[in-house]
């Protein structure tokens, strides 16, 4: 489900260019301060969050939790520093890589997890559930992926 908002206010007063990953204004740091105030969210939650990755969608989101082995049913705050920033910069790159594959016309055959079967690396049938509280389909390996609490 998609959501509009008309704005009649000037946009770079109300928007955080810094926030936005396919800006060069964008500032990691910006984002992992967000993130360290969030540490009951769930990373799931986290990554939907338009707030805190703006333009991040489902997509995005179960390639990114699968490519840095993150759970998603993570905590952000169970996250160390490392991982956080780990998370924080695949989802730069992969929304980077996403946009290019999606004017391409290529995007569904990079997907590793998302509408798949099996786990690429290992074959095993992936969980699919309807997870956190914007209740997305996510698609995951729990082999791959380490659930951080």
């Amino acid at each position: 489900m998609s959501s509009v908002t008309l704005i009649d206010d000037d946009t770079n007063e109300l928007f955080f260019w810094t926030d936005n990953m396919l800006t060069s204004e964008w500032n990691e740091q910006s984002v992992l301060n967000k993130l360290l105030e969030a540490k009951e969210t769930l990373v799931c939650d986290a990554l939907l969050d338009q707030h805190l990755f703006p333009g991040v969608g489902n997509i995005i989101k179960n390639e990114v939790l699968y490519s840095t082995g993150i759970h998603p049913l993570s905590k952000i705050g169970g996250l160390k520093r490392f991982k956080l920033l780990q998370l924080i910069r695949e989802t730069r790159h992969y929304a980077v890589q996403y946009m290019n594959w999606k004017n391409q016309g290529i995007m569904h055959v990079k997907w590793n997890v998302h509408q798949q079967e099996l786990c690429p690396k290992h074959e095993s049938p992936l969980k699919v559930k309807i997870l956190g509280k914007t209740k997305r389909k996510t698609y995951y390996c729990e082999k791959c992926q380490t659930l951080y609490i």
